[in-house]
């Protein structure tokens, strides 16, 4: 994509080049007092061609020029007249280099600065070449100070507005990246001349008859056009809106003459470029943002499938352990309580009969410890009956009671069995939030809401409500991994967590969509 890149960078440098000296000639043959075409074709080119063949466009501007003047029978014969050859070039050139030197800007005009950097330039070698000319003719020609003001504000204007339209249309067909802006279409380009044919439509008003002025009503579309469709279409518009105002500069009102219209647009066509230019890089800034936004969610969608698999896989595991622990050491305490039993009976002697009743008190117990430690790996009574029997009396229900906690649980409408990873993910939930109570629960009281509801034939709803009477708790001061915990085991079900650290009613409420295993089977 690079090479491809690079390649167009260099073809159109080369057309560009190419056509440098029809542009000239064009531009020196269309200039006028208040429209300096040729330093707009001048300044284009500087913009779009590297460094290093500058002098080649010095030297075809010089070959140009100097023939049409030849041509014309007025070749210079004088010291203004040859820097009036020469001069514009180097001093456009000069002040390139210094701002350049200064603000670095990258090949291509892909940022408001680049576009910013180059225009200070041309402003640059607009005041010293303007300067520097007017100021030689007016010692040639013996003018006075009014001349020379008025001189040199004539060649500023003329040389603004061909820098900002010749110059940047330059700029638009070369660099096909100019400031991100859109390319051009049939639809971009009709658009593109909707405003002039706006003006010229006005300029068949009579201004006596009617008090229409054509370049005010005519700002309006063209500044809407910037601002929808970028500064490469608005360049295009402004250029043809300009066209159009100075062709048919006699139609316009008596108060637009004498460089007065010239002069409006060159501050209008700065404007526009601010305009487009601006509205490029915010549409550019909002497409990378929803492309981040984009990408964010699909590596959030990632990582919740990872934890939705780590979590099944956790309670495989879980449930692999308790069947293990349940088969092999189950059946050991077992085979030993009924050895002890079988010793009971074949002895009288009182000592050995406390010891073995010892022993088996012993073995009661690891049975006891062995059967809590499964229904924590995996619950026996969510397996067989069911999450809402599990919240109504399953063993941490039991833990709960026995920590002298009032504990309440409803339910509404609740199948019997859900989706295995909705039960198991539900029943965690509801574990961490008791486990949490246990530890931190001053008023002793917890209670656990279920309800379903249908959305459709084969859609339903959870919504899980855990509510306690503590007021409001300082999630600060904690570790914060059981709520992470939960955060995280509801994700990976894409259920909706809420976490009140104000009050309790509810202290955590998560609704969830599921397809209900009948609908399933």
């Amino acid at each position: 994509m690079d090479l491809k890149r690079k390649w167009l960078e260099r073809d159109s440098e080369r057309i560009l080049l190419a056509g440098y000296p029809l542009l000239i000639l064009l531009a020196t043959l269309t200039s006028g007092p208040y429209a300096n075409l040729l330093a707009g074709v001048r300044c284009g080119a500087l913009w779009s061609v590297r460094v290093k063949h500058w002098w080649l466009l010095a030297v075809i501007e010089w070959s140009v020029v100097g023939g049409l003047w030849r041509y014309r029978g007025n070749f210079p014969a004088s010291l203004p007249e040859w820097m009036d050859l020469f001069a514009p070039f180097v001093m456009f050139g000069i002040a390139h280099v210094m701002v350049f030197f200064f603000i670095r800007p990258s090949t291509a005009i892909d940022s408001m600065r680049a576009l910013i950097g180059r225009l200070f330039a041309a402003v640059i070698a607009v005041g010293l070449a303007s300067f520097a000319f007017v100021n030689l003719r007016n010692l040639a020609d013996d003018r006075n100070m009014q001349g020379f003001a008025v001189a040199l504000f004539e060649d500023r204007v003329g040389t603004g507005l061909g820098m900002i339209s010749i110059g940047l249309l330059i700029v638009t067909f070369a660099q096909r990246k100019f400031l991100a802006g859109r390319d051009f279409t049939t639809r971009t380009v009709g658009v593109a001349i909707l405003p002039a044919c706006m003006l010229f439509s006005l300029m068949q008003i009579d201004p006596s008859d009617a008090h229409v002025d054509p370049v005010m009503i005519s700002i309006l579309p063209l500044l809407v056009v910037s601002h929808y469709y970028g500064v490469r279409i608005a360049v295009l518009a402004f250029n043809v809106f300009a066209a159009c105002a100075l062709l048919q500069h006699g139609e316009l009102p008596e108060f637009w003459q004498s460089g007065r219209v010239e002069t409006f647009l060159t501050i209008l066509g700065f404007g526009v470029v601010v305009i487009g230019g601006s509205s490029d890089l915010t549409r550019l800034q909002h497409e990378n943002l929803t492309h981040s936004v984009a990408a964010e969610t699909e590596r959030s969608s990632k990582m919740s499938d990872v934890a939705l698999r780590l979590t099944h896989q956790e309670e495989k595991d879980r449930q692999r352990i308790a069947q293990d622990l349940h088969d092999q050491l189950g059946q050991d305490l077992t085979a030993i309580a009924t050895y002890v039993q079988i010793a009971s009976k074949r002895t009288e002697d009182l000592g050995t009969l406390q010891y073995l009743k010892t022993v088996s008190s012993l073995v009661d117990d690891a049975h006891w410890h062995l059967r809590a430690i499964n229904d924590k790996l995996h619950p026996i009574a969510l397996s067989r009956f069911g999450l809402t029997r599990a919240l109504e009396s399953g063993p941490v229900i039991e833990l709960l009671t026995e920590q002298g906690f009032e504990y309440d649980f409803r339910s509404t409408e609740v199948d019997r069995h859900l989706p295995e990873k909705i039960e198991i993910a539900l029943y965690r939930i509801c574990q961490e939030a008791i486990t949490n109570a246990i530890k931190h629960g001053k008023n002793r009281w917890l209670s656990v809401t279920l309800a379903q509801h249908t959305i459709s034939p084969d859609r339903a709803q959870l919504d899980l409500r855990i509510l306690d009477d503590e007021g409001e708790i300082d999630a600060s001061n904690s570790t914060g991994y059981g709520l992470q915990g939960i955060r995280d085991r509801a994700h990976s079900i894409g259920a909706s967590c809420e976490f009140n650290a104000e009050n309790g009613t509810p202290r955590f409420h998560l609704t969830v969509e599921f397809e209900p295993v009948k609908a399933q089977a």
